[in-house]
């Protein structure tokens, strides 16, 4: 009897660490560092500090140079809202010159 207790007491302890797991907030998968995208037609440059999820970048005229100074790779995107197949991947401490229209830090 005493050793049902104890099994069921470590099987809510397990159930319990899941539920725990399952509420972490989506932004503790975000990428440490900073991303900035520079638009080469205007010079414009625009930080992303810590960046998750996808971003469109908005330009179809201009080149972006990416600077990837985060712990995580960068997907960029043929289309826009990270669509159309991946055009280039570019890795932590890496920079690359594209045309794609959005990327995404998973």
């Amino acid at each position: 009897m005493q050793r049902r207790r104890h099994i069921a007491a470590t099987l809510g302890t397990l159930a319990m660490a899941g539920v725990l797991a399952l509420a972490v907030p989506s932004s503790a998968y975000a990428a440490t560092g900073t991303l900035t995208v520079e638009n080469l037609l205007t010079g414009e440059k625009t930080p992303h500090v810590n960046p998750s999820d996808c971003y469109t970048l908005g330009v179809t005229e201009a080149l972006s140079r990416i600077n990837n100074d985060t712990d995580m790779a960068v997907f960029v995107y043929n289309g826009p809202d990270c669509q159309l197949g991946n055009l280039l991947t570019i890795g932590p401490g890496e920079s690359a010159v594209t045309a794609g229209l959005s990327f995404a830090i998973p």
